[in-house]
């Protein structure tokens, strides 16, 4: 808000762009997390399933090893088991 009213007194038409810019972002992250939280706070029926942990530990284990090895240096070791 700052740059766009800065902008509008000095008359400045890249600050006040500038400054536009910074408002929409602001405004499209607070309508997102409004959203969300409106999602979240709505009471759903719960739909319950049979899930298996090694589908889903399948399915993380490349993220997680690319992550960790890359930013930690920690090496992962996966074993599945039957």
């Amino acid at each position: 808000m700052y740059l766009v009213n800065s902008g509008f007194t000095k008359g400045n038409q890249p600050q006040i762009q500038e400054g536009w810019q910074i408002v929409k972002l602001t405004v499209e992250r607070i309508r997102k997390m409004v959203l969300d939280i409106l999602y979240y706070a709505k009471e759903r029926d719960l739909i319950f399933q049979i899930i298996f942990p090694n589908s889903v530990l399948k399915s993380l284990k490349s993220v997680i090893i690319r992550k960790y090895l890359v930013v930690f240096g920690i090496l992962f070791v996966y074993h599945e088991i039957r």
